[in-house]
């Protein structure tokens, strides 16, 4: 088994840095090349054809004040 270090050897990510390696990899460009968020969005769009879209993912609303007063009241019965 490779390890990362090996298939990817020519440049390993910092800690915090990972979301930029996966525009690098997939465009082949620098992220260093562009300054703001609104020049990434217009290189992408050049590359996809589009405007990039929002996915509107599947996120669960929570009580989390009723979870947690339920939670002590089975507790303290």
């Amino acid at each position: 088994m490779n390890r990362i270090s090996e298939k990817y050897s020519e440049r390993i990510p910092e800690e915090g840095n990972y979301k930029t390696v996966i525009f690098e990899r997939k465009y082949g460009v620098d992220i260093t090349n562009y300054s703001t968020t609104t020049e990434v969005d217009r290189f992408i769009e050049s590359q996809i054809g589009r405007e990039p879209g929002i996915i509107n993912s599947d996120m669960k609303s929570y009580d989390i004040e009723g979870l947690f007063d339920r939670t002590i009241e089975d507790i303290e019965d």
